[in-house]
């Protein structure tokens, strides 16, 4: 959690390289409780930090659960 009840997580995007890419930072005021490694989140951008992006997810972090799994 940051200043101001910011929490974050870090990733990349989909067009992000692991080695030659920036990365993307994953920002909510709401929390990144359900939030797990490898998971695909729906986010804008909202700004930039030289090579790296800040975004926010769109939808709550959670809920698209049974529609991964198939169900």
């Amino acid at each position: 959690e940051r200043d101001g009840g910011e929490t974050e997580a870090v990733g990349r995007g989909a067009h992000q390289a692991p080695e030659t890419d920036g990365q993307t930072r994953l920002v909510s005021t709401d929390g990144l409780a359900g939030l797990q490694p490898g998971r695909i989140v729906t986010a804008k951008v909202v700004a930039t930090e030289g090579v790296d992006l800040v975004a926010e997810p769109l939808e709550p972090l959670g809920c698209c659960e049974d529609e991964e799994a198939g169900g």
